[in-house]
């Protein structure tokens, strides 16, 4: 039971690491890219492509409307949470979460279709949140939204940084060709 609960511990702790190097996906989906977080030597490449952005929109007039540090995080982790969860279920990388939002990549064939998947799945979860929200504070949040953007074409993938931090990321701006 002991060597179980440390594989356990292990295999969870790995999971963090993947995800807080810019992997967070089904294993299936960056098994290719766990190489690049052991082996610097590993080249970026081109590669088409789809990325989605995703954020909060007027998530400063929240944070000033509450003011409660507690409860803003517990919005936001749920909000960052569901974002993620909904990339990981539509085949995406969750690969950046940028304060109120989210970067994701979408590769192979039906990456446009993922992307598309994903966007109306965080708009209509991102709705039901937001009622829920509503029912516990006793502002208004009629304020927030939730902005999405997806852009298709090449774009060079690869690891960032050195021996300290490396990350797994895009550069540059999808561009068809």
């Amino acid at each position: 039971a002991a060597q179980s609960a440390i594989a356990i511990h292990n295999a969870n702790q790995f999971e963090r690491v993947l995800a807080s190097s810019g992997l967070h996906a089904l294993p299936e989906v960056r098994r290719e890219f766990i190489p690049y977080l052991i082996d610097d030597s590993r080249p970026a490449r081109n590669e088409s492509l789809t990325v989605l952005f995703a954020d909060m929109r007027g998530f400063t007039q929240l944070t000033t409307s509450l003011g409660d540090a507690g409860e803003i995080q517990e919005m936001l982790s749920e909000f960052v949470s569901m974002l993620a969860n909904v990339i990981v279920q539509n085949h995406g990388i969750a690969n950046k979460f940028l304060g109120d939002g989210v970067m994701a990549i979408f590769r192979g064939d039906a990456a446009c279709v993922n992307a598309v998947s994903t966007a109306c799945g965080v708009v209509g979860k991102f709705d039901h949140m937001l009622t829920r929200w509503s029912k516990k504070t006793s502002i208004s949040l009629r304020f927030l939204d939730i902005g999405v953007g997806i852009a298709t074409g090449k774009v060079i993938l690869g690891m960032l940084g050195n021996d300290t931090l490396r990350e797994f990321t895009v550069m540059g701006t999808p561009s068809q060709g």
